[in-house]
């Protein structure tokens, strides 16, 4: 039977090490509560604005048009009516004017723009599109003497853009290692919710959830974003804890509800436990080590074994030993 070496003990210690380690933190972690008791992420508004002035005009006046944090460097500006819901149908897309700005993310003024009225009826706003982003922005005016009617509602019509960017968070040497070693392994998760609409938005809800497949919820969170104004992006973040054993693929989910049909966005991202990996690999490789050279020695320690009985053997087996008292005296020579 093989023998327990220093060196065998030494590595079953580790071993046990590590897997305690894992699975004291990994039990140490409390159980996600429920959505509704836990605190929600705060988050921070951010967007294209859009002022102008007078808000209250008659066809064919001028206004001054201010743009606030846009990055695109040209605009395209359009009378708008019907709140602008089902876009171009409802702009008089014959007198928009295009016009240059810095795109330096500042409060700027541009050339006056003539206000045309447009074919739908008000209410109206002045709408701004980036044409070398994806930025838009409405502003509300009230044109005298222009027809008022009910809004129409595109049909299905989408109100927000959703992003989600998982990234692992620096929390520390002692949870890198336990990340090495597959322990728990905590994320920073950015979540990004754009008014793409003419209208405040105030009702969005985000839930997010992660697991190695769509139907896991190993970990859930939930924001409000509260007041997203048109064009404008609300961003959050949301820690979040991968439970024990953390390996392998896992698929991040970002549902926005509440804003107009729900919009849902995903992420994937992959797990490898580098060091426990390598433990593994290097004691597998140890063991190995240690039963080839035991089998060797069970191997010569036979063979000695066999060349000692052949010896024996042979000393049993040959010609007997002449006993001298039977041997005949010597013969006695006559000089």
């Amino acid at each position: 039977m093989m023998r327990l070496t220093a060196r065998t003990l030494a590595w079953a210690v580790l071993v046990v090490l590590s897997v305690t380690v894992v699975g004291s933190v990994a039990g140490a972690q409390e159980q996600v509560p429920p959505t509704s008791d836990r605190d929600l992420t705060p988050g921070e508004i951010s967007g294209s604005l859009l002022t102008i002035a007078p808000r209250t005009v008659e066809a064919g006046q001028r206004i001054d048009v201010i743009f606030t944090d846009w990055k695109a460097t040209t605009v395209l500006l359009s009378v708008c009516g019907n709140l602008a819901k089902r876009g171009s149908v409802d702009c008089n897309q014959v007198t928009s004017q295009g016009s240059k700005i810095s795109g330096v993310g500042i409060s700027q003024p541009v050339a006056a723009f003539v206000v045309n009225p447009p074919s739908a009826t008000c209410p109206c706003v002045i709408r701004a599109v980036g044409v070398d982003s994806d930025e838009s922005a409405v502003a509300p005016i009230e044109i005298v003497g222009h027809p008022v009617g009910p809004v129409v509602d595109p049909s299905g019509g989408v109100l927000v853009e959703v992003g989600l960017e998982p990234r692992r968070a620096d929390a520390g040497w002692f949870a890198a290692l336990r990340s090495a070693l597959g322990g728990p392994t905590d994320y920073d998760v950015a979540v990004t919710v754009r008014n793409i609409s003419v209208e405040t938005l105030t009702n969005a809800v985000v839930v997010g959830s992660v697991g190695h497949d769509p139907a896991e919820d190993l970990d859930l969170f939930e924001m409000v974003p509260g007041e997203i104004g048109a064009g404008q992006t609300w961003t959050g973040d949301a820690q979040v804890t991968l439970p024990s054993p953390a390996w392998g693929n896992y698929v991040w989910e970002a549902v926005a509800s509440g804003a107009g049909p729900a919009v849902r966005a995903e992420e994937s991202t992959r797990l490898v436990p580098g060091l426990l990996l390598v433990l593994v690999v290097v004691l597998v490789a140890d063991l190995a080590f240690m039963l080839a050279r035991w089998l060797r020695r069970r191997a010569l320690r036979r063979e000695e074994e066999l060349l000692a009985q052949a010896d024996g053997e042979g000393g049993e087996n040959g010609p007997p030993t002449p006993d001298p008292s039977t041997l005949p005296p010597p013969p006695v020579l006559v000089s």
